[in-house]
């Protein structure tokens, strides 16, 4: 018996989470594998046959010795399960079991890194838009990352956020108590306001006792860049400091390829914090776009993809910054590509005035060097302005971002430093072409 459309587009849609999430395996055989346990004599719900394919997947992970499937496991739900909130967590719970995370290799999971927050409290974040963890002391508690693309209108999908909450406190209740963070609500004007509110009263409502729900809005501390694009939809994700990268699909094959092509090119200037702090490293998404080379930032496009190229160097060399800043505008170029006849970049230019203070403090000079070199550099790219400061933190559609430095983690002025990062930006130009060829397929 033929399956119906819409479980045609379930399977689909979770074999385009897995694949993105695991980069490994077959997009035919996970379609395969999940046409199959729906379509028995007495099929699977959606959520049961997601956990079989991401036990298959997982398996392959394991028996080839790779290490990934432990510290990335991205969600095998996407969207409402249809199954409802029930089924999905009771699909959470045996799929953790399933990758072999134990309650104890569960509960030492994020920290929060302010120095006035109490040790061991651990953020789940609600990602509406962008929010990115502060730098800071990396954990080398195994890592977790479970990513639900929900509809946050709906009763049943606050539903499952909460379930998961519920859950996440459990596995740290014998440990600590354990805050909820719901990141990423911009307060934009009244109505932005007063969604969060609802939202935040919802959760306050939903959620056990003795576990606390908060609503971060745009410059809460606990959140250092909230950057709301927009978004249709909201995710839910636990994560922590060694987590690098966060694949999401869009249903569409063609931009789980282009991830999975990506990455391949990228590995080669990839390097965690962990290991060494000084090499910079490019992050490519897509579905959530983002080119960033140092500080991860989550970017959500709405219709169109912004790139956010993040710089942690301060460039000692007008040539060297010149080289950069060309890498910049050479990806802001293949952004434009596909932008034509919509909407020009404005090229933001984040925190500035943290790492390098205003003309006529001590270290002004370096600020007028970057604004010359950007003046030599941007004449072919169309209607681009240079932003600086908090009105290049609060970036809006259409910005394309370039972040020159972290005053936590600054990058020595070294050559090597400067070549590394360059090559990161090149890298990432060449990630792009990959990209627009894939989003620009028919």
């Amino acid at each position: 018996m033929p399956l119906p459309m819409r479980r045609k587009r379930c399977i689909k849609a979770l074999s385009a989470v897995l694949l993105t999430a695991f980069a490994t395996g077959s997009a035919s055989a996970i379609e395969s594998r999940l046409t199959e346990a729906l379509s028995a004599p007495k099929p699977l719900t959606v959520s049961a046959a997601a956990q079989d394919a991401a036990a298959l997947v997982g398996a392959a992970l394991a028996s080839s010795g790779e290490a990934l499937w432990r510290r990335n496991l991205a969600s095998f739900l996407s969207g409402r399960p249809a199954d409802g909130a029930a089924g999905g967590i009771a699909a959470l719970r045996t799929g953790l079991t399933t990758f072999g995370f134990s309650p104890a290799a569960l509960t030492p999971l994020p920290q929060t890194l302010k120095s006035e927050d109490k040790a061991g409290t651990p953020v789940l974040a609600l990602q509406n838009g962008v929010c990115v963890r502060r730098p800071g002391k990396l954990s080398d508690a195994p890592a977790l990352l479970i990513s639900v693309p929900v509809r946050p209108g709906t009763e049943a999908a606050q539903a499952l956020l909460f379930s998961l909450a519920h859950v996440w406190h459990e596995k740290r209740a014998a440990v600590t108590a354990s805050p909820v963070f719901f990141c990423g609500f911009k307060a934009s004007g009244d109505a932005g306001t007063a969604a969060a509110q609802e939202f935040a009263e919802a959760a306050q409502k939903a959620l056990p006792a003795g576990l606390a729900a908060h609503i971060e809005l745009a410059g809460d501390p606990r959140c250092s860049y909230v950057n709301f694009l927009g978004s249709h939809t909201v995710t839910l994700t636990l994560t922590d400091r060694r987590l690098h990268w966060q694949g999401r699909d869009t249903g569409k094959s063609t931009a789980a390829e282009a991830l999975k092509n990506l990455k391949t090119t990228l590995a080669s200037v990839t390097t965690p914090w962990s290991e060494n702090r000084e090499t910079p490293r490019v992050e490519v998404r897509t579905g959530d776009v983002s080119c960033a080379a140092g500080v991860t930032q989550f970017v959500r496009p709405v219709c169109s993809l912004p790139v956010t190229i993040l710089s942690r160097s301060r460039v000692a060399t007008d040539k060297t910054r010149e080289k950069l800043l060309a890498a910049a505008f050479a990806a802001v170029e293949k952004m434009n590509e596909i932008r034509a006849g919509r909407s020009d970049f404005v090229l933001g230019f984040d925190n500035v005035s943290r790492t390098l203070p205003a003309a006529g403090d001590p270290a002004g000079p370096a600020l007028t060097a970057w604004q010359a070199a950007f003046a030599a550099v941007s004449q072919s790219v169309v209607s681009t302005r240079f932003v600086t400061g908090a009105a290049g933190q609060s970036a809006h559609q259409g910005i394309a971002s370039i972040k020159l430095g972290d005053a936590a983690h600054p990058l020595k002025d070294t050559a090597a430093d400067d070549a590394s990062l360059l090559k990161a930006l090149t890298e990432t130009v060449t990630g792009l072409d990959v990209l627009l060829t894939a989003e620009k397929a028919p």
